[in-house]
Parts: structure tokens; C-alpha cells; sequence
């Protein structure tokens, strides 16, 4: 009960990380544009950029495919990450490059753009980690679609409400039903157990369903 939003922790930790990061390389970019700094760029850092633009790539695609097979809020996080990364890792290519053909301009100009993207991305994990941490639903179109599984049911005559969470990789749904009265305990608790394989059947990363039956 609730381990799953260790996942929406970790990308909250994580957007706090890259926000402090984006000012400190605003301030260091605004210092070096009025304290007129420049140092000619070495080969060897833009080797390195390079390398690192198709590597935080490749890990990207990666994490992303995790993600979505396992439904992982912190492999999302992760690769969104890793994608900013190799976003950044192509933003100091073109600075390395200009610098060495003089523009040394252009270096912090590239940084406080790249803050701005930072930024934004910082912003959206923590909306994302918070929106996670108060128990976000899943899409309407999911809950439609189990609202729809278990009023086909046959033994179901209506349904009251469904109530979903997203508490890390697994999705919890909470359903109230109604039954008819004649159904004895045995048979609520067989029906019971019917609705939660129809969910399970037709809804992915499922964990605990709690259904009120009267």
C-alpha cells in the first residue's frame, strides 16, 4: 500500500535536481556574457559531445520501451531525462563548433537557451511526480472502458461508480455495484471474482480491485 509512489518520489527528487542545475548555469552563462570569458574549446570536449548525444539517445529509446512495458512513472521520468540530455549534449556540439570558428558568443547564449529547456522539463516531472503523489486516475477512456466490462456482465445491474488510482506501475480501481437480491454471499463472492478477470482481461498493469456489492 503506497510503495508504488516511491516512482513519483524519485522524478520529483529528480525535476528538484535539474531545476537547481538550470540556475546555476544561468547565473555561471550571465557572468561569463559580462565578464567577456572566453576559452577555445578542445577536440576532446567536442568528441565528447558528440558521443554523448547518440549515447543519452540510445538509452532514451530504452527507457522508454521499459517504461512502457512495465508502466514505470520512474522509467518515464528517466528517459525524458536522458532525452534532455542528449537535447543538451547537441546544444554544446553547435556552441563547441562556434567557438572554435571564433563565435565564442555564442557559447553562453546556447546555455541560457538550453536553461530554458531544462526548465521546462524540471516543471513537467514535477507536475507529472505530483500529479502522482495525490492519487492521479488513469484516462477517461480506461475507466470507460472498465465501467463498460463490468456493466455487460450479466449478473450486474448497474453500475454506481469506478474510481481508479495510479500508484506507481500498478493501477488500483475501486467499483460499487449492484447486484440482484436474490444472490446469496457464495454467489456475490463468485461474481466478485468474475468482474476482477474482466478488468484483469482487458485492462493492462492492473493491481488491487475492491468491489462493494448490494
Amino acid at each position: 500500500y503506497g510503495h508504488g509512489n516511491a516512482e513519483y518520489i524519485v522524478g520529483v527528487f529528480t525535476s528538484v535536481l535539474i531545476l537547481a542545475a538550470t540556475i546555476f548555469l544561468v547565473a555561471e552563462s550571465i557572468r561569463i556574457i559580462f565578464m567577456g570569458e572566453h576559452i577555445i574549446p578542445h577536440w576532446a570536449a567536442l568528441g565528447a559531445a558528440v558521443v554523448s548525444v547518440f549515447a543519452n539517445e540510445v538509452i532514451f529509446r530504452f527507457n522508454a520501451c521499459a517504461s512502457k512495458h512495465m508502466n514505470s512513472p520512474a522509467m518515464e521520468m528517466q528517459g525524458k531525462h536522458h532525452r534532455a540530455d542528449a537535447i543538451s549534449s547537441f546544444a554544446v556540439v553547435i556552441a563547441l563548433v562556434a567557438g572554435m570558428m571564433g563565435y565564442h558568443f555564442l557559447d553562453p547564449i546556447v546555455a541560457i537557451f538550453e536553461a530554458i529547456h531544462l526548465t521546462y522539463l524540471s516543471i513537467e516531472l514535477l507536475y507529472h511526480g505530483g500529479c502522482g503523489l495525490v492519487d492521479r486516475a488513469i484516462k477517461e477512456s480506461d475507466i470507460a472502458l472498465i465501467r463498460q466490462v463490468v456493466s455487460d456482465m450479466p449478473d450486474v445491474d448497474r453500475v454506481h461508480g469506478v474510481k481508479t488510482r495510479q500508484i506507481g506501475r500498478r493501477v488500483w480501481v475501486d467499483l460499487h455495484v449492484s447486484l440482484p437480491l436474490h444472490k446469496t454471499m457464495q454467489e456475490v463472492a463468485g461474481i466478485s471474482d468474475v468482474i476482477r478477470q474482466g478488468i484483469h482481461d482487458r485492462i493492462d498493469h492492473v493491481g488491487n480491485i475492491n468491489i462493494v456489492c448490494e
